[in-house]
C-alpha cells in the first residue's frame, strides 16, 4: 500500500506499507470415524473424514491403512491415518483404529442327536461344523460304548474349535447297526464229474467241506454252516445223480447269505475186461468145453453184469466152423463193452478103415 501526501504547491511525500498474506495454519478435521471393534465376519466401513481450512475451501484428504496381525488368523488391527492438506501444503493428521476380533463360537451343521451308523462306517463317521470366519477342527473328546441293539450304542461328545480358539461342544448317541450280509468266499463253480472221481468225506458226505470261508463287514466272527443233498437226476442210474452243496454264513447280527454248488455226477465210462478167455482151435471130434467166464471191472459199479451170446459160422467143409462167444459187460448206467472169443473147429484127421479084405491069390482063369 503506497500513501502519497500532496501540498498545494505540489510537494508530496510517499510512504509504502507492505502487507504479507501467509497461510501457516493446517486444516482442521471436522469429522473422523470413531475407533471401532468389529467381528471378523462384519464388513469394515469405507474410510470417511471431513476437514476445513481457514483459507482453502477444498481441502484434500488422503488415507493410508496399516494392518497388524492379531493372535489368530481371523483377528487383526487396522490403523487408518487421514491426512488433510491445504493449498499451501499445511497439513494435519487424524487416526482411526479398527480392531477386528473373532469371539463367535463355531456351529455344528444340523445332525441327528440319535442316529444309526453301519458298523464299518463308525470310525470314519463324525459331525461337521462351520465358523463365521475360518476353518474348524472337530474332534471326539469322549466316547462311551453301551450295550443295546445288535452292535451296541456309542455315546460321543464332539468339540469344534475354530482358528481363534472359540469352541462348541455337542453330544450324540450312535446306534451301531449291521444290515449287510456276510460274504462267502471261494465258493466253487458248478461242475460235472465222473462217478469215479467222487470221494467219500466225513459223516457220509461225498465231499470233505471245501475251503469256503466267510467274512463280515463288521470284522466279527461269522458262523459257517454246510450241508449237502443228493438229488435223483431221473435217468434210472444209481451212479448218476446230482449233489447240491449249500453254504450258509450267519453274522453276529443274524444277517445271512447262502451260496450253492451243483455237482452233476455222471457215469460215461464203460467197464473193462481184466481177464478174458483166449481164442483156441479144437478138432471137430473133441467135446466143446463149457464157456469160461471172463472178469470185468467198472469205475463205479462193483458188480458188473455179464451177458453171453454165441454165433456159429460154417467153415470150408461140413466138419469145420467158427464159434464166436460174444461177451457183453455193462454197468448200472448202461455203459457197455463187448469182446469176442473165437473157437475154430477144424477137421485135420483122416478117416480110419474099419474093414479091408484080406490079400488073395487067384488063378488067371478065375474071376476076381
Amino acid at each position: 500500500r503506497t500513501w502519497v501526501a500532496f501540498d498545494i504547491c505540489g510537494n508530496f511525500t510517499a510512504k509504502t506499507q507492505l502487507i504479507h498474506v501467509v497461510d501457516e495454519e493446517g486444516p482442521e478435521f471436522t469429522f473422523v470415524q470413531e475407533d471401532m471393534t468389529l467381528e471378523c465376519d462384519e464388513e469394515i466401513p469405507a474410510p470417511e473424514a471431513t476437514a476445513e481450512d481457514n483459507c482453502d475451501g477444498d481441502v484434500t484428504i488422503t488415507v493410508e491403512a496399516v494392518i497388524t496381525d492379531g493372535d489368530c488368523p481371523a483377528e487383526y488391527t487396522m490403523v487408518r491415518t487421514y491426512t488433510a492438506i491445504d493449498n499451501c501444503g499445511n497439513s494435519n493428521e487424524a487416526t482411526q483404529t479398527i480392531t477386528v476380533v473373532d469371539t463367535t463360537d463355531p456351529e455344528f451343521v444340523d445332525y441327528e442327536y440319535y442316529t444309526y451308523v453301519e458298523c464299518e462306517n463308525v470310525d470314519d463317521y463324525t459331525l461337521e461344523a462351520t465358523d463365521n470366519c475360518g476353518e474348524v477342527t472337530v474332534e471326539i473328546i469322549e466316547e462311551i460304548f453301551n450295550s443295546g441293539g445288535c452292535m451296541g450304542v456309542l455315546y460321543r461328545i464332539y468339540l469344534a474349535t475354530d482358528e481363534c480358539g472359540n469352541t462348541t461342544e455337542v453330544d450324540q448317541y450312535i446306534v451301531i447297526t449291521d444290515t449287510t450280509d456276510p460274504e462267502l468266499l471261494n465258493v466253487p463253480d458248478d461242475v460235472t464229474m465222473e462217478c469215479s472221481d467222487m470221494q467219500m468225506g466225513e459223516d457220509g458226505n461225498y465231499f470233505d467241506v471245501a475251503p469256503v470261508t466267510a467274512e463280515d463287514n463288521c470284522a466279527l466272527d461269522v458262523e459257517l454252516l454246510y450241508s449237502e443233498e443228493m438229488v435223483d437226476d431221473g435217468d434210472d442210474c444209481v451212479d448218476s445223480y446230482i449233489i447240491i452243496r449249500t453254504w450258509i454264513a450267519i453274522d453276529y447280527c443274524e444277517n445271512e447269505s447262502m451260496a450253492q454248488q451243483t455237482v452233476t455226477v455222471v457215469d460215461t465210462t464203460s467197464p473193462e475186461f481184466t481177464e478174458f478167455p483166449a481164442d483156441f482151435t479144437i478138432e471137430c471130434s473133441e467135446t466143446m468145453p463149457d464157456p469160461e467166464t471172463p472178469v470185468a471191472e467198472d469205475n463205479c459199479d462193483d458188480d458188473v453184469t455179464l451177458e453171453l451170446t454165441e454165433e456159429t459160422e460154417a467153415g470150408d467143409c461140413e466138419g469145420e466152423s467158427t464159434l464166436s462167444r460174444i461177451w457183453k459187460a455193462f454197468d448200472n448206467c448202461g455203459n457197455e463193452v463187448i469182446m469176442v472169443q473165437e473157437i475154430t473147429i477144424v477137421d485135420t484127421t483122416a478117416p480110419d478103415f474099419t474093414f479091408v479084405p484080406a490079400d488073395v491069390t487067384y488063378e488067371c482063369d478065375e474071376d476076381i
